[in-house]
């Protein structure tokens, strides 16, 4: 009789790991899964400057201003990739000054800015869609076709004594991707 006990056990034993080894769920102690890593390589931003702010000649004491719109305003193109967000940040200057060192003091309105998502080959097609923001303070827009191009408008105050010549100062245009 103790001989069929234990043969009963070993029985019953056997059953139950047959049964943990058939079901999967029951003795599951790891498992593994194998997923993806992805990128996409963005173009790099380039900006160039295509044209300067041509105030051209002006007459002493009176202040001259050209708007962003303008075919002597500043332009600077943007090529990057379509549709992602950037930064876009103008350095200005508040004088342009002469190789005699004279100054001429120079100013931006808060409607001196023009960003156009898309703009002709030339990068002068500041038409609808485009948008008007103050070139002091950052702006963030997006690429249309991998392109756009910044206007940029002032107005200069030369005195009423100015000093005869050419009077120049640069304007630094950066841009960057935000991420989004």
């Amino acid at each position: 009789m103790l001989e069929v006990r234990n043969n009963t056990r070993w029985l019953k034993a056997a059953v139950i790991a047959v049964l943990l080894l058939a079901s999967p769920s029951l003795v599951k102690a790891q498992d593994a899964a194998t997923g993806t890593a992805t990128a996409t390589v963005v173009a790099a931003l380039q900006v160039t400057a295509t044209a300067s702010l041509a105030f051209g000649s002006v007459i002493q004491g009176v202040p001259t201003t050209i708007a962003p719109t303008s075919a002597s305003a500043g332009i600077f193109n943007i090529v990057g990739s379509g549709t992602l967000e950037i930064l876009i940040n103008l350095v200005l200057p508040e004088y342009l000054s002469s190789s005699s060192g004279d100054r001429m003091v120079i100013t931006f309105a808060p409607t001196d800015g023009e960003f156009e998502g898309l703009v002709a080959a030339d990068g002068t097609d500041f038409t609808a869609g485009s948008t008007t923001f103050n070139p002091y303070t950052t702006l963030t827009a997006n690429l249309v076709a991998n392109s756009g191009a910044v206007g940029l408008g002032g107005k200069v105050y030369p005195s009423e004594n100015q000093s005869a010549g050419a009077y120049t100062a640069d304007v630094t245009l950066m841009v960057s991707y935000t991420g989004n």
